[in-house]
């Protein structure tokens, strides 16, 4: 397994630059009995991952999340893709992007779902609580956070979790820096909204479907988002459509925010409508799904 989602600059500098790293990755995949070399990201990683493969005299297969399709040269990314024997998507909008003849299998995130229990229902009237946990990078939407604010009817208090400076500052709107996967489940079962603004940048870089949605989803938290790559996808399995707004709608966002504080039928529907969507289809089936996948790519290691 190749992990290394930064690894661009060896993909900058060229394969020939990292021929060591990967004659000995290869050497350790054959001495450890490994028959399949999968790589999580589909930059760099897969890169190297197909190398070591073929120096393994092995197969190979990546991830291919939203930053790796996106921000990929279309030509390396379609080559990597109809070299591997199979390119695994979390959600079908990347489908479209990668070349028609490759071999693309949609298998989602799995979550653990007893890491993930619903959340206690809070006293009335304590004060509402919204939560974002994001890294402070532009396609999060984290500088939209103040716009919302302004146009909520609800007084909330607002905190956001993840690493980097924070974009902007508002009344009621706290960062609290990175936090661990304990404090991130906390978090949720001590918060009445998940709200997650995705954007598309200048540039054209987005999210494709935010693990920490998948959570809030397993959690009982009403989640509130934009209409950006992966995340309609999983909004329309849970017959949510209705609480996703066009990226950079203020006023959607907000509008939808209001009900999912206030009116308790809409909560109560939200929730039984998430967590049905994440028990059917990113339990733990999906892990051998996947491992099912490298079975049949399985070939022996070369003697």
């Amino acid at each position: 397994l190749v992990g290394h989602r930064n690894a661009d600059w060896r993909e900058r500098a060229g394969t020939w630059t990292c021929l060591w790293w990967c004659a000995a990755a290869a050497e350790q995949v054959r001495e450890t009995g490994c028959t399949h070399v999968h790589a999580h990201f589909a930059r760099g990683a897969a890169t190297l991952a197909w190398v070591v493969a073929t120096m393994a005299g092995l197969e190979f297969s990546f991830t291919a999340h939203a930053f790796g399709v996106h921000r990929s040269r279309p030509e390396a990314l379609h080559r990597k893709a109809r070299a591997a024997c199979f390119v695994r998507i979390t959600h079908e909008s990347l489908r479209p992007l990668l070349p028609p003849d490759a071999r693309v299998v949609r298998l989602p995130t799995p979550l653990d779902l007893d890491e993930w229990p619903l959340r206690p229902l809070r006293a009335p009237g304590t004060p509402r609580r919204i939560l974002t946990v994001a890294r402070m990078a532009p396609k999060k939407g984290i500088a939209d956070i103040p716009a919302i604010m302004s146009r909520l009817n609800t007084p909330v208090e607002w905190t956001v979790m993840g690493p980097g400076t924070p974009p902007v500052e508002a009344p009621g709107l706290t960062f609290v820096g990175p936090g661990s996967p304990a404090a991130v489940r906390a978090a949720l079962q001590a918060s009445d909204l998940f709200v997650l603004p995705c954007r598309v940048t200048p540039d054209g870089d987005r999210d494709g479907l935010p693990v920490v949605i998948l959570e809030a989803f397993a959690s009982g938290v009403p989640v509130v988002s934009t209409a950006v790559a992966g995340i309609p996808e999983l909004f329309e399995k849970a017959k949510l459509s209705h609480h996703l707004a066009p990226f950079r709608d203020w006023d959607a966002v907000s509008r939808i925010a209001d009900s999912l504080l206030t009116d308790m039928d809409d909560r109560d529907t939200t929730i039984t409508a998430q967590r049905g969507a994440i028990e059917a289809g990113f339990g733990p089936g999906v892990v051998d799904a996947l491992a099912a996948l490298w079975r049949t790519h399985h070939r022996p290691p070369p003697r």
